[in-house]
């Protein structure tokens, strides 16, 4: 489609060439500003199933398209398979000029007789913050 209308384009006044490549970089940032971060959708159930059954229910996304719908890039990350990554410290550089995020850090906690540590803090943590995200 680009090589059709750079033909065109030729023929055309060079006043009329820079209205019609304002538009083909507009439609070009449109589509890469429309991926939004999607919350995967918690199923509430009682009585509260075990770690295991949760586990093996669960639908995981792959990490690139997590990734995508964060603006992180492919190549910013470290893939460990199709679900884990690492993002690389490259990233600081690109995004040194955007304001920061909210940072929560859980540390030194005391695991109780049931295993409830430090991810199991997070994860909880993390999803009830998710269930009030707007869809």
């Amino acid at each position: 489609m680009a090589t059709k209308s750079t033909r065109k384009t030729k023929a055309v006044k060079k006043s009329e060439m820079k209205v019609i490549k304002k538009k083909v970089v507009i439609k070009k940032v449109a589509k890469k500003s429309t991926s939004k971060f999607v919350a995967t959708k918690l199923k509430l159930r009682r009585p509260v199933p075990s770690d295991i059954e949760i586990a093996q229910e669960a639908k995981i996304k792959p990490i690139l398209r997590v990734a995508r719908e964060l603006g992180i890039r492919e190549n910013e990350l470290e893939l460990y398979g199709p679900y884990k990554a690492k993002v690389k410290l490259e990233i600081l550089e690109r995004l040194k000029n955007k304001p920061n995020g909210k940072y929560i850090d859980v540390t030194a906690i005391t695991p109780t007789p049931l295993g409830e540590g430090k991810t199991t803090t997070t994860v909880g943590l993390s999803q009830a913050l998710g269930a009030h995200l707007e869809p």
